[in-house]
């Protein structure tokens, strides 16, 4: 081998040197490895997190349950999240290193694990210090940069430890404070402040009202909406805490405050919650008895934890099945609509013919019917013989039912600014004595029955211009851009 062809592999084998030398975040095998020892998740008594983000987490003495504890305020103790506590439990019990980065401590500023930016991770077991670690930034190839806290040398950690050991103190925090499962729950006693307090009791079809309950005029109880609020009650959680009790003056937590009381098969009480008076950022405090911590959850989850018994009112406009229904019939004035299920298949009966380029869609009958059936007024307006709704263009909706009865549904005109309303509602008699308030647009779509029942065509799919894969998802604008320039260019117009 000549002397330059040696003197260029001498160039090429000291440049590879110092490009090894100086790679970061890159798998170099067999350079160092880093000896950790085992550390079982049911072993491990302490975990402290130190940095940005400090915690301490230690079990408790019954194996199971865990606290937090934030080091800058040394004694007060939180309940941790288990889920939390878990995930970090699992990354330390499986940490495995894939590769070396760097022995240099001159690079831990740049890989954000020196002194200043690093977060210390120390896991204390049975048996004494077991892990003592220092985690970086993110990997560029996936996974978190670690060391030992007594050695210099960076390695890649697969998984996602430092995610789960980075927590704000609040964020450890155990949020979810009722410990009642749904299923659990026999009985609910909810006061609301200025209210009469009244008793959902769970029966073998749902909930139903306490027998003793004296109920509002034509109150028919909502039973999936009952059975709402105990599975809200069961999951209800905290959005933050309010460490410290300021007093009732400040909570609204004293007498005459909101309270829902859980009770079990025997009748004994398993959890009573007192909700105060909201603040500037509509969070209302939560007090669970026995609990000495406040918590704060939104004005919106107080209102279906603890509703007023008005709003578990049943709005349904029909209970009819849809399966059962055997003619319906919808009128407005001197107009007239009538279908009728003819041997399973449903028919127009009136108007006798139909517009030449109609396509009625019969399956659509049905579905109309299930969505009549889901139909919620938005609230109870009265009697009818106590209210005075304009019903005189109505629009009325009749069902004929397979066992001989029948249903109507009276859509009215719209509710006026007397009614208080911020909304486009109309006012509806669903048949049963009662006038609820109801969406305008389901007064509209009755409006017109033949568009009700037409067939709509699948939109045509656009042409695939040019060859071109996926032109049809694009927007509509873009597609017409790109569509008129390939037609140009086909015609020899400019591009």
């Amino acid at each position: 081998m000549s002397r330059a062809a040696l003197t260029s592999l001498g160039i090429f084998a000291f440049l590879l040197l110092l490009v090894l030398l100086g790679r970061e975040d890159r798998v170099s095998v067999g350079v160092r490895t880093l000896e950790l020892p085992v550390v079982a998740e049911q072993d491990i008594t302490r975990i402290a997190v130190g940095g940005e983000r400090a915690a301490l987490l230690e079990r408790g003495e019954d194996g199971k349950s865990w606290t937090v504890e934030d080091p800058a305020i040394p004694g007060v103790l939180h309940r941790a999240d288990s889920s939390h506590v878990e995930r970090l439990l699992k990354a330390i019990s499986g940490l495995k290193v894939d590769s070396f980065v760097s022995g240099r401590p001159e690079k831990h500023t740049e890989l954000e694990i020196d002194a200043e930016q690093g977060t210390t991770l120390v896991v204390t077991a049975k048996s004494g210090v077991t892990l003592d670690l220092v985690l970086g930034r993110r990997a560029k190839q996936g996974g978190d940069l670690v060391r030992r806290s007594d050695s210099d040398s960076v390695f890649v950690a697969a998984g996602a430890l430092a995610s789960a050991a980075k927590r704000r103190i609040d964020d450890w925090r155990r949020r979810q404070f009722v410990s009642v499962e749904a299923a659990d729950i026999a009985s609910l006693r909810i006061q609301v402040t200025g209210e009469p307090a009244y008793t959902l009791e769970r029966s073998d079809d749902g909930f139903r009202v306490a027998a003793d309950i004296t109920l509002p005029p034509g109150f028919q109880l909502d039973g999936p909406a009952a059975g709402r609020v105990a599975t809200g009650v069961a999951r209800l959680r905290a959005d933050a805490f309010l460490d410290g009790d300021p007093g009732t003056a400040s909570t609204g937590l004293g007498a005459g405050a909101t309270q829902v009381e859980l009770l079990d098969a025997a009748g004994s009480v398993v959890a009573h919650l007192s909700f105060g008076r909201e603040d500037e950022q509509r969070r209302v405090p939560v007090r669970l008895l026995g609990d000495p911590q406040i918590y704060l959850v939104s004005q919106t989850r107080v209102n279906a934890v603890a509703p007023l018994l008005e709003r578990l009112r049943d709005l349904s406009l029909t209970r009819a099945d849809a399966a059962q229904v055997t003619s319906l019939t919808i009128r407005r004035g001197a107009e007239r609509a009538a279908l009728s299920k003819q041997t399973g298949t449903w028919a127009f009966v009136e108007p006798a013919s139909l517009p030449a380029d109609y396509s009625f869609d019969a399956g659509s009958v049905e579905t109309r019917l299930a969505s009549l059936a889901r139909t919620r007024g938005t609230r109870f307006l009265g009697a009818e013989g106590e209210t005075d709704f304009d019903f005189s263009d109505a629009v009325e909706v009749e069902l004929q039912l397979a066992d001989g009865s029948a249903t109507q549904i009276t859509f009215g005109g719209p509710l006026g600014a007397s009614e208080n309303v911020g909304t486009d509602e109309v006012a509806v008699k669903p048949g049963n004595g009662f006038v609820y308030a109801v969406r305008a647009f389901e007064r509209r779509r009755y409006e017109d029955p033949l568009k009700l029942f037409e067939r709509v065509a699948p939109p045509a799919m656009p042409p695939r211009t040019g060859g071109i894969q996926g032109l049809e998802n694009l927007p509509p604008d873009v597609r017409r851009q790109i569509e008129q320039q390939l037609r140009q260019r086909g015609a020899g117009g400019a591009p």
